[in-house]
């Protein structure tokens, strides 16, 4: 099993709306890490688009939600990772609800 070509990504990333799923085909050992390897390479694409990514991990991790995503999106292989990609939202000022630092460190 041989990584996505590089000219496939930054096509792709065009045509993504909400999520992208990150799978394998077969169940060896290579192929976590060849999707780690693809993970990687759309990260860096993503990135270069001014994308932001989050992970959905908690997808992936338990058999029941992992058999529904194979089954809703007619998959062929196990997914190995979903990411939500979009473009990030205006920096905001707002304060966030931390505690000055002099409040928390020890003398």
């Amino acid at each position: 099993m041989t990584p996505p070509a590089a000219g496939v990504l930054p096509s792709a990333l065009h045509y993504l709306r909400r999520a992208v799923v990150l799978g394998a085909v077969g169940d060896g050992p290579a192929e976590p890490l060849l999707a780690g390897m693809a993970l990687g390479r759309l990260l860096r694409q993503a990135t270069t688009a001014g994308l932001a990514a989050s992970s959905l991990a908690q997808v992936v991790d338990r058999p029941g939600p992992r058999a529904w995503l194979c089954r809703e999106l007619n998959l062929v292989g196990d997914p190995q990772m979903v990411l939500r990609l979009g473009y990030p939202g205006a920096p905001t000022d707002a304060a966030t609800g931390r505690r000055p630092l002099e409040e928390v460190l020890l003398p």
